[in-house]
């Protein structure tokens, strides 16, 4: 009775649902048998870590041919070379300088390292 409810729920209920049930069976086993348990540490490693892995690349082989295909389609459907060039310019400058902020955060502990043993 009470699964068949469950199964006309929305499905955001049935994914709150599934999250609450995780959650409470992860609380129970870590309390009761500890985070190191043999079994836990057997588990983790041959199915959840394997599914997880599955389930990812799915939505990769799904995802990223869906937005090649968008980007594709939605270049093509640009009809004046204006715009077209507009876009890609905004393209490759916006990739250019977040390319390059990722910089300080690389270069900074190099230079205070080096600064620190002046010293």
């Amino acid at each position: 009775m009470m699964i068949a409810r469950l199964r006309s729920a929305p499905l955001q209920v049935q994914m709150l649902v599934g999250f609450l049930i995780g959650l409470v069976a992860g609380l129970i086993a870590n309390l009761t048998s500890g985070p190191d348990a043999a079994w836990i540490s057997t588990l983790t490693t041959y199915v959840t870590q394997p599914a997880a892995q599955i389930f990812l690349r799915l939505l990769f082989m799904l995802v990223l041919p869906l937005l090649f295909s968008a980007l594709v389609i939605g270049i093509a459907d640009m009809e004046e070379i204006k715009a077209l060039r507009r876009v890609g310019l905004a393209t490759l400058l916006y990739t250019h300088s977040s390319g390059h902020g990722a910089e300080p955060r690389e270069l900074l502990p190099r230079i205070f390292e080096v600064s620190a043993s002046l010293r």
